[in-house]
């Protein structure tokens, strides 16, 4: 007997209600963690090129140090756009 449980459940709503946030253990399969993790990685490396060579680019990009933040990702690769339909998320967004 399989038990489907809806989400969001009551006590996931009440926390999102409550704090504005919610955090999901365990949400992404661990393959597709790998997966925006080699992407991630190889955009931020793309990015930080870009910047330090004065070259424009789609997005906006704040380094510090090691640190580097990327913003407006969607257009960097087709993985980032994917996310935005990932359908186990689509019972929290609606």
């Amino acid at each position: 007997m399989t038990i489907e449980t809806q989400h969001p459940t009551a006590s996931e709503r009440f926390f999102w209600d409550n704090f504005g946030y919610l955090v999901l253990d365990s949400f992404l399969p661990a393959d597709l963690v790998e997966r925006l993790l080699e992407v991630s990685e190889r955009v931020i490396a793309k990015r930080r090129a870009q910047k330090e060579q004065g070259l424009s680019h789609t997005g906006m990009t704040h380094i510090n140090g090691d640190s580097t933040r990327i913003f407006y990702i969607l257009d960097d690769d087709p993985l980032f756009l994917e996310m935005m339909t990932y359908p186990p998320l689509m019972p929290y967004i609606t």
